[in-house]
């Protein structure tokens, strides 16, 4: 659907307090010409009263208010989900005089923002006294300020991007840009957030924020990064560009975060980057397990690896095969540790193990500065050589002699073997060569020997074999 040039393109409204709306929109595009927007006030959606709407794949361009909710039902929340919503203004809608606001929050609403880019605003998204906001995975570019809060109650805004281009925005505008703005709100966490480009990170209004997990950067430095009026903060584990010093707080680095590619908004953290695993070690890890890293966007690196199906013999090849994530750089390499030394550096490993008994193999991936481990791998060795038949005897009959001994039922690694047959070799002398002399099933533990074939002295060596 594509709506163009109306004062409010779209507008929903409940006003039964006892039942919630539930519409749904999707595929809607709104544009208004930057010479509309110029001469009247300009809504793109409105929701108002007991509205639970679903907004999806929603582009609006060129509106004072691209989205407003409001609800004047105290005794029913209205929680909005709004997905996948582009709000775009010109460049040269921000040198215009008028307020601006891509969403609009009132009191009793919490809509819930996911995958949102809002787009050359004077503000990116105002909530007012009484409103609340669910804000995560978001871009907020090129606006003033880019969240401004007047509720007294606001949920954690975590894991969004905000984004001044300074080309793309007028130096007077520039100068005067702020990512958050928050007033009369007793507690703000403000975590895992990536900053770019914003001269300022808040302005704290009889309010207290929590700054922690974020990365905070710019092409020139922030000398006054936190400004206070009547309000207090704690700043922990943050990676800020604060010149040549470190912003005082526990957990706090200044060093370049080594972003993908800034210029064109890819702000992924590359292997190198000083802000993995440098997050608050106490709150929630990150999805590879590891400690939480700093900023929007999480380094996965995880190391791993398939070991063969078992069991292991002495002399069998094994291929344990690398499945690390995050260790395909050009500086990566591997090292193989068994029993704790080092035995490859192969990026998978192919080894014949010659000694029976218990191992334990783990892999180290190295990329740079980055260091990931394994877990140890316990295996066994098993050699199948049988064991030598034990109580040998020799018993004497009236005309003959019997050798007999006990069955071998395991190998010299001692695991469980099933014998084929025995194998009876002789000598003349006891250091001398034997040869062979008979061979017996397992089931027959015992030979009559005839003296008159074997002469004055004869010694015997008995091997099993499987």
């Amino acid at each position: 659907m594509d709506i163009k040039d109306y004062d409010t393109a779209v507008k929903i409204e409940n006003t039964n307090p006892l039942q919630s709306a539930n519409p749904s929109l999707s595929h809607i595009r709104i544009r208004n010409t930057s010479s509309t927007l110029r001469n009247e006030d300009k809504c793109g959606i409105e929701l108002k009263g007991n509205e639970n709407a679903i907004l999806n794949d929603v582009q609006i361009e060129e509106c004072t208010q691209s989205i407003k909710v409001e609800n004047s039902e105290t005794t029913a929340e209205a929680t909005p989900s709004l997905d996948f919503i582009r709000i775009r203004n010109t460049s040269s809608t921000l040198r215009q005089e008028m307020e601006n606001i891509g969403i609009l929050v009132e009191s009793n609403t919490t809509p819930v923002l996911r995958d949102v880019q809002i787009e050359n605003a004077e503000t990116g998204i105002q909530i007012n006294a009484g409103g609340n906001i669910d804000l995560k995975y978001s871009l907020i570019l090129n606006c003033q300020t880019g969240l401004k809060n007047y509720s007294t109650e606001l949920m954690p805004v975590t894991r969004n991007s905000f984004v001044i281009e300074e080309d793309e925005v007028p130096p007077d505008f520039l100068q005067n840009c702020v990512a958050l703005s928050i007033s009369a709100i007793p507690n703000l966490d403000f975590s895992n957030n990536t900053l770019f480009g914003y001269p300022k990170i808040a302005i704290i209004s009889s309010s207290h924020l929590n700054l922690f997990n974020n990365i905070v950067w710019s092409n020139a430095a922030l000398n006054n990064p936190l400004e206070c009026v009547n309000g207090t903060y704690n700043v922990t584990y943050n990676d800020i560009n604060y010149g040549t010093q470190v912003f005082p707080g526990t957990g706090n680095i200044n060093a370049n975060p080594n972003f993908v590619n800034a210029s064109e908004l890819d702000f992924a953290l590359q292997y190198n980057s000083p802000c993995i695993d440098a997050g608050n070690p106490d709150t929630e890890p990150d999805p590879d397990n590891t400690i939480v890293d700093l900023g929007r966007f999480y380094y996965h690196h995880t190391v791993a690896f398939t070991a063969p199906e078992g069991p292991f013999f002495v002399g069998q090849p094994l291929q344990f095969i690398n499945n690390s994530i995050g260790h395909n750089t050009p500086e990566s390499y591997a090292t193989w540790l068994l029993n704790g030394n080092p035995v490859s550096n192969a990026y998978n490993l192919d080894t014949i193990i010659n000694t029976w008994g218990s191992y334990n193999l783990q892999l180290v991936m190295t990329s740079g500065p980055l260091v990931d481990s394994s877990s140890v791998f316990p295996f066994e060795v098993i050699d199948e050589t049988p064991l030598s038949p034990q109580n040998v005897i020799l018993e004497s009959t009236l005309d003959n002699y019997v050798l007999r001994w006990d069955a071998v039922t395991l190998s010299v690694s001692n695991t469980p073997i099933t014998v084929s047959n025995y194998k009876i070799y002789a000598s003349e002398e006891p250091y001398g060569t034997y040869t062979l002399y008979e061979i017996v099933p397992a089931s027959s533990r015992q030979i009559n020997l005839n003296l008159s074939e074997l002469g004055s002295k004869r010694f015997f060596r008995i091997t099993a074999e499987k």
